[in-house]
């Protein structure tokens, strides 16, 4: 029987991840899969400020050069980790199904109206004050779904059995994240979810924009096109 191994961040989230996507190769392709568990620079850099230092690559470069070395057959990432651009050879075979987006304010007991809010998010800290629907907090991009990534030579090997709606969702989320070069020094989110963008900039505050089926075909003309009715491009 053919082996698969999974890079993997060592935290008990990724690792809880990993065993889930080991999990769905073994079933949808019959083949053993086995962790190869990783400490990334974001999983040493404790004391990291992502929002003055930035953050690109700080948990995924690890597992992507694990990949190029042929160490791993894939990499398991929490996409909204995941730099817009990634490393040439690379590419994403697919998503496992999405899970809950939205974003939680927890209030200390006996707190009606919070006076300070503790948070390292530029996109949280602009926008934050229950109930957080998405109409009132933006998801970061790619938020509450597990990406597998692989060499590029690979994505037909594995594209097939992962979740194709979440990858038309992320497809058109991840292509404004490029578009934009966001990163953890701004305050911006993305969602797509059935018919609508929920989109949050720190230029243009909150919109919500119709999507239709031919968006989520061709994500990057659209993301263009999105930004520049925007006014950000």
């Amino acid at each position: 029987m053919a082996k698969i191994i999974l890079a993997t961040r060592k935290s008990p989230l990724a690792l809880a991840q990993s065993v889930m996507v080991a999990a769905h190769l073994r079933s949808a392709l019959q083949v053993e899969a086995e962790l190869l568990k990783m400490v990334t620079t974001g999983d040493r850099q404790t004391e990291w400020s992502l929002e003055q230092k930035g953050g690109k690559g700080l948990f995924t470069s690890e597992l992507e050069q694990a990949l190029l070395r042929g160490e791993a057959d894939v990499a398991v990432h929490s996409t909204k980790d995941l730099p817009g651009e990634m490393p040439a050879g690379l590419a994403i075979a697919g998503y496992m199904p999405r899970e809950n987006t939205r974003d939680v304010l927890v209030i200390r007991t006996g707190l009606a109206v919070p006076a300070k809010i503790a948070t390292g998010s530029p996109r949280r800290r602009l926008q934050i004050f229950r109930p957080l629907e998405f109409t009132q907090m933006v998801p970061a991009v790619g938020q509450g779904a597990i990406a597998i990534q692989c060499r590029a030579a690979d994505v037909a090997k594995f594209s097939t059995v992962f979740d194709a709606a979440t990858a038309r969702g992320l497809g058109l989320e991840r292509a404004l994240q490029t578009a934009l070069g966001g990163g953890c020094h701004t305050a911006f989110g993305a969602h797509a979810v059935g018919a609508t963008l929920y989109f949050y900039h720190e230029q243009t505050g909150l919109r919500s924009l119709p999507l239709a089926a031919a968006d989520l075909d061709a994500p990057v003309p659209a993301a263009a096109r999105i930004l520049r009715e925007l006014g950000l491009k």
